[in-house]
């Protein structure tokens, strides 16, 4: 007899011992049924309990000690040795930092908030992490954070996200308000007659009163102006409005915020003197943006007023824009509103309000204003933008409100 039959002599088939007990199949039916219930229903159970009926299977044992994994999972930690805490960014904004080089510009802050993004968790012991109050509230949120809802929705993610935005406590170590109010109730009035009564050696005009625009007709030398045009000679790009490409803005700009310009001597002059004038500190102020019209080009009718007042910036509380070269025909700054066009003249400037006076939290409507079509040559000019509070200290921490629209 071959070794299969023999095996078939001593395994019945179901179906010979059914036969031989009418009241076993019964049973074999009733007990699959009972099983393929318990598994449609709680699928986690079954699966359970297969894991234990193969643990429980002879061999088991064997075959688990003999595998690599079975072995180095039954060893244990020897005595004393904590388990070494995880290596972990605590933003959600650590991977598109590291892209843009900050951790090399910016190491210290990089190695503690975005160790895992930097590449640096061997180099110091992984710091254990206590329970935090700052959590997400929603599951969503890091989702929601990475498509750039901390900004467009603050509101809500303020207040449901702070872990994915980074604005624990309350705005986060990168966007902490650094400074007070530069500007109360009442003090733009008064900045303004007193520019008008103090400052005689830039010959400041009064061009409107309620909203204030202030025209300096002698700001700064001609050499000091071609010298801030030619520092950005090479470096001018397409103009955004507000945070974005649009064609409502088809000027070329150049931001002087890298090391050579900032160190400029006549750029920090002329920010000094800016400040003087406005009573509000050069940190205030947004990086000096130089900007170049040619034939044709414009800026629509807009508002420069685009950062809330919760943000550690606070809101845009004055812009002082000068006048870099003189404009053959166009390139005028028109206020609609108050009907009021500045043309354009070498080495002069303006100042104007972006908030009220008696609320300087709430936008100034008054100055609504556009930059006309150059009709002829080309237009040279620089705008700087000053906050209520620091800007420039909680920029150059990367704090996300500083690098978007953030109007309320």
């Amino acid at each position: 007899m071959s070794k299969r039959g023999s095996a078939a002599a001593r395994a019945p088939h179901s179906k010979d011992l059914a036969a031989r007990a009418p009241w076993l199949s019964i049973a074999l039916a009733a007990l699959a049924a009972l099983l393929a219930a318990v598994c449609a229903a709680w699928p986690d159970v079954a699966l359970r309990a297969w894991h234990a009926a193969l643990e429980r299977a002879p061999g088991a044992r064997a075959r688990k000690s003999s595998s690599p994994a079975g072995a180095a999972s039954a060893r244990a930690r020897p005595e004393g040795i904590a388990e070494q805490a995880p290596c972990l960014d605590d933003s959600v904004a650590c991977p598109q930092w590291a892209r843009l080089g900050e951790c090399a510009k910016n190491p210290n802050y990089m190695a503690q908030t975005c160790p895992l993004s930097c590449g640096v968790c061997d180099q110091a012991p992984r710091r254990t992490r206590k329970a935090s109050t700052c959590v997400d509230e929603d599951e969503s949120c890091e989702s929601w954070a990475l498509t750039g809802q901390c900004v467009k929705n603050a509101d809500f993610m303020l207040a449901k996200c702070r872990k994915s935005c980074g604005v624990c406590g309350p705005y986060g170590p990168a966007c902490e308000r650094l400074s007070d109010a530069a500007v109360r109730p009442g003090d733009m009035n008064a900045t303004f007659e007193r520019a008008l009564a103090h400052f005689p050696e830039y010959s400041p005009q009064v061009m409107h009163r309620d909203p204030w625009v202030m025209r300096f007709d002698n700001f700064m030398s001609d050499a000091e102006a071609d010298h801030i045009v030619a520092l950005c000679a090479d470096s001018f790009q397409r103009s955004l409005a507000g945070d974005r490409v649009s064609s409502v803005r088809t000027s070329d700009q150049c931001w002087c915020n890298w090391g050579t310009c900032l160190d400029d001597p006549i750029i920090q002059a002329v920010e000094q003197r800016i400040a003087d004038v406005t009573r509000v500190p050069v940190v205030n102020g947004e990086f000096m943006q130089i900007v170049r019209y040619g034939e044709g080009q414009f800026y629509r009718e807009h508002h420069d007023q685009n950062s809330a007042s919760w943000s550690p910036q606070g809101v845009r509380v004055y812009t002082f824009f000068m006048y870099l070269n003189d404009v053959p025909e166009g390139g005028e700054t028109s206020f609609r509103k108050l009907a009021l066009k500045v043309r354009p003249k070498k080495g002069s400037a303006i100042l104007w309000p972006s908030v009220l006076d008696s609320e300087p939290n709430k936008t100034e409507p008054g100055t609504y204003h556009e930059a006309m079509p150059v009709l002829a040559g080309v237009k040279y000019g620089a705008n700087v933008w000053l906050h209520m509070h620091d800007f420039r200290s909680v920029s150059q921490r990367h704090c996300l409100f500083t690098m978007k629209n953030t109007e309320e």
